[in-house]
């Protein structure tokens, strides 16, 4: 089954692109001006608690991208998903549409 593409789809799917990206372009731009330890653990009260390198950093950039590739390809297989009823011709499209 072809799903449609809505327009609302279409917007969130470039928002989605675009934030990767700006995510990207700030790792890039600003880490290189904090200092040589940086916080990458806080306490419950919001506290530093664990220390690294700056390059721990790149992790945040490549899990933007992964779960960005990640999820916008899983949007196009629908029917893979686990649905709490059963999937019937009758109700699959609007299903599918609902799960994207």
């Amino acid at each position: 089954m072809r799903l449609r593409w809505h327009r609302a789809d279409r917007v969130l799917e470039v928002l989605a692109a675009a934030g990767a990206i700006l995510l990207v372009i700030c790792f890039l731009v600003g880490p290189w001006r904090l200092p040589e330890s940086v916080p990458i653990h806080f306490d419950l009260a919001g506290e530093p608690d664990g220390w690294g390198p700056r390059p721990v950093l790149l992790a945040l950039p490549l899990l933007a991208i992964a779960l960005y590739i990640l999820l916008s390809l899983v949007a196009r297989v629908p029917h893979w998903y686990n649905y709490p009823r059963p999937i019937t011709p009758r109700n699959a499209e609007r299903q599918y549409l609902l799960a994207r």
